[in-house]
């Protein structure tokens, strides 16, 4: 088998993290986080997780054994060049996000991609 594909999720709140918590949710689903997704499947490295809350990002280390934890992007980028990137953190930075993490081989973006202003 190949090496698996590097992952960063970006915004590492309850649907990245927490939400499989939930008994009513783990009931139903499998996979009901973006982190239990990568972790589970061979495909994947759960390299990083971005976040602003140092809550968050303790529990990426605790409980996902995230190896790299940081509170922006271009802190990611002193440590790692990730494949694959699931961004969901607000809508007013998935945008710029995107744009510095050149190097990608998939986005996975939570709807809205952005903010429109009418």
């Amino acid at each position: 088998m190949t090496r698996p594909l590097s992952a960063v999720v970006i915004g590492f709140g309850s649907v990245a993290a927490t939400l499989g918590n939930d008994p009513k949710m783990s009931q139903h689903f499998l996979h009901c986080t973006h982190a239990s997704a990568l972790a589970a499947h061979p495909a994947f490295e759960l390299e990083a997780a971005v976040d602003v809350s140092d809550h968050a990002l303790e529990r990426a280390q605790k409980d996902w054994d995230v190896p790299i934890c940081v509170k922006d992007v271009k802190q990611l980028r002193e440590h790692c060049n990730p494949e694959i990137a699931i961004v969901t953190a607000p809508q007013d930075v998935r945008n710029s996000v995107i744009d510095e993490l050149d190097g990608l081989r998939a986005v996975l973006v939570e709807k809205p991609l952005g903010m429109v202003q009418v």
